[in-house]
Parts: C-alpha cells; structure tokens; sequence
C-alpha cells in the first residue's frame, strides 16, 4: 500500500478541482458476455477528476443529495467523490475513487465521508461497493438505496481495516432502485467496483426511460456548473469590492495622518520661517495629489479584479456548456446493451 501522503495528496487536489464544474462527459462502456449488471471501476477517469455524470451512459450519476432533488442526509452528503490512484494494488488496478469527508450544515452531527448518486436506469436486485479504510485503525460504511420516492429499499453496513470488504444491499422484493447513499462512520475511505443490476431489457419503454433519466441528470448538473461559476464570480466582485473600500480608508487615513505632520510643523515654524506657509501648501498639494493617485490605482485595480472574476465565469461556464453538449451527444448516441458491463 503507497504512503498516506499519496492519498492526502490526492485529497488536496481533489478539493481544489471539484468543484465547480466536474467533468461533464460520458464515457461509452463495453460490453460482455455476462450476467445482468454493470461494474464501474473508474479506470477510464483520470485521477484528481470528480465523478459526476461521466457514466451517465452507464446509468450512474453521482454528486449531492439535492441535486438529484432529494433531502439531503446531513453528514457524508459530501458530493462527488474523486478518482484516486493511490493504492497499489487497488481492488481493480489503476484507479479507485475516494469519498473525502465534510462537516455537515449546522454543525449538529460530526464530520463524516460519503457520497449520493442516482442509478438512471432504476435497475432491480442487489447494488454493491468494495470499500477500504486506507490508514490504522478500522473504519465503517454504510449503503443504502432508495425507491423513486425516496423511500429507503434496503442498508448494509461493513467494516475495513486496510483491507478491501464489499458491501452488498439485496433487495428480493425487486423493487426499482432509483437513488443511493454511502456514508462513512467519520473518516474518508476509498470505494471501487460499484455495481449494480442492469435493467433487463434496455430497448423499448425501459431504454428510453434510461436515456431521459441520463439527459435530465446531465442537464441538472450543468445548471449546478452554472450557478457554482456565477457565485464564484459573485465572491470575487464582493471580495474586490471589500478590497477596495480597506484600501481607500487606509489611503485617506494616511492623508489626514500626513496633513497633520504637515501643519503640525507649519505651526513650530511659523513664526521663524517666512515660507512656513507655503511649504504647508505645497505639502498639502502633494498629498491630495497622492492620495488621487492611490485611489486610481485602487479603483483600477477594482475594476481588473471584477473583470478578471466576470471573463473566469465566461470561461467556466463555456466549458460546463461544451461537455454538457459532449454528454447529451454521447447518451443520445448510445445503443442498447445486455449483459455485464464495466467502465
């Protein structure tokens, strides 16, 4: 098992690149003579990417609670999880997916790690993960699936202590999983070989619920693209703006503060210096004409940092809309298949 500082590492990276936009494309799967499931490995992701509808032609898609229009779960609800190569061997080489940890909203449960995802296909039977806790210690998680409705279909619980164990919920009643959700007990942990029921026969009524399912997802987390690039936009105009207010109060109370040196001096010599009075003007003119220039520089800075924030939001939203486009091109282009699969 590589060092802890590999999986640290890639942590890091992961919460400066997920973000806003994830990556929104497709990846086609191949098929294979097998039973009736689909296999996600994550291996024809890069490591550091966010998982978030790249498999929406696989029938998977993965990110927060909300976006998918259901309640969150509080702790673990921590959005898309990130593929990692930090295992040597991983439980299907190269690549893994890490849940990273988050605190939930209000701060009433502990930190824990997790994800949410919807299943687009609502296949029926058993949906599973391999999971490993990857430092000392042990280490649990749980996985739950959920009908259309939101009404939990089954749970299962398992325990690692750097060690790979799979997790499987079974459902005898068949009933269609639409959504599910993996927390960890606290600490982040490492998933692979997400699996699960491929419906029986995707042509037909089934094939083109698929296919609606995968479009409304991408579309939805376009609109999340769009809306984390327009609030990043917003945080920087209100942080220049923030900016620019200190460093104009600080100017002028480096102007009043200057003044007062000025005609302090003015007062000690006036009386034995006959041009007391108009070096006193003419420090007072120099300063006005700082404190002009300093408020420029200011205000144009301002104006570069609101520029700057508005061309990055062009530019993020440009690309959200480009694999958007990828992503509807993709699953409108994907054939019906059976049997096992994996991507």
């Amino acid at each position: 098992m590589k060092g802890i500082g590999r999986v640290l590492t890639r942590l890091v990276a992961a919460r400066v690149q997920a973000v806003i936009l994830g990556a929104l494309s497709v990846t086609l799967v191949m098929a294979a003579p097998a039973a009736a499931e689909t296999v996600i490995t994550f291996d024809t992701l890069t490591p550091g990417e966010s998982v978030t509808t790249q498999y929406a032609g696989a029938g998977v898609l993965f990110g927060h609670a909300e976006e998918f229009g259901q309640p969150t779960f509080g702790a673990g609800d921590c959005g898309a999880p990130t593929v990692s190569d930090t295992l040597d061997p991983g439980f299907s080489a190269p690549n893994d997916a890490l849940l990273t940890q988050c605190a939930p909203l209000g701060g009433d449960l502990a930190p824990a790690a997790g994800t949410f995802g919807q299943l687009t296909g609502t296949p029926t039977g058993s949906l599973s993960v391999e999971a490993v806790y990857p430092y000392d210690g042990e280490e649990a998680l749980e996985l739950k699936t959920y009908d259309s409705e939101g009404n939990e279909i089954g749970a299962e619980e398992g325990k690692s202590s750097g060690n790979y164990v799979e997790i499987s919920v079974a459902d005898l009643t068949n009933t269609p999983i639409a959504y599910f959700a993996m927390r960890s007990a606290g600490n982040e942990m490492i998933i692979d070989n997400f699996t699960f029921g491929t419906p029986s026969d995707c042509g037909g009524t089934n094939y083109t619920l698929c296919k609606s399912q995968a479009l409304k997802g991408a579309k939805g987390m376009l609109k999340k693209a769009e809306l984390g690039a327009k609030q990043s936009e917003s945080k920087a105009a209100a942080t220049a703006k923030t900016t620019y207010g200190q460093t104009k109060a600080q100017d002028h109370a480096l102007r009043v503060e200057d003044d007062l040196v000025a005609r302090n001096l003015f007062e000690q010599t006036k009386k034995t210096n006959p041009n007391a009075a108009m070096i006193y003007k003419q420090s007072k003119a120099s300063d006005k004409a700082n404190q002009t220039a300093a408020d420029g520089a200011a205000k144009a800075e301002y104006k570069g940092a609101i520029a700057a924030g508005k061309a990055a939001e062009k530019i993020d939203i440009g690309k959200a809309v480009t694999r958007y486009k990828q992503t509807v091109a993709e699953i409108k282009s994907l054939k019906p298949t059976k049997g096992k699969t994996g991507a």
